[in-house]
């Protein structure tokens, strides 16, 4: 008989919450809707972004390989990078944007996918869009549990 370790691979939260977010303030270029600007004086397109970052964590002796299952592009949230590898005992940092588009409260579950692992990781991630006419209900990481 025999014992077999899988690796040990975590990320440094479960969820990100960007809050609540103006999306009046954001212009958007008609030739590149996926890259949001906020509009500074009414004059000047000032790149403007929406981020937080979660960490990848390999505590394994082994590297991996791992991909973030769930964040297709044009959606609310974007992943950079999407997919990559670690080596032994290390960790990257992972880049989560929130561009939303419509005045509505946003959650996505990511599943983060690992080589030689049994199970996926899972990420929350969630945010409200807002405008002067239109403002959800409060949303937080306790009613997004609630809800799955």
């Amino acid at each position: 008989t025999g014992c077999a370790k899988g690796p040990k691979v975590h990320l440094s939260a479960s969820n990100v919450d960007f809050g609540d977010v103006d999306i009046e303030n954001f212009y958007r270029d008609p030739a590149n809707p996926s890259a949001a600007t906020i509009l500074s004086n009414n004059k000047v397109n000032v790149p403007s972004t929406v981020d937080k970052w979660v960490t990848v964590h390999n505590d394994s002796e082994i590297p991996i390989k791992f991909h973030f299952a769930g964040c297709d592009p044009g959606c609310a949230f974007r992943v950079t990078p999407v997919a990559g590898s670690l080596k032994a005992k290390s960790s990257t940092n992972v880049k989560i944007t929130f561009a939303p588009t419509s005045p509505i409260n946003h959650l996505r579950r990511v599943f983060v996918m690992t080589s030689f692992g049994e199970y996926a990781l899972i990420l929350d991630i969630f945010g409200s869009a807002y405008t002067s006419k239109i403002r959800p209900a409060p949303f937080n990481a306790k009613a997004a549990q609630l809800f799955f």
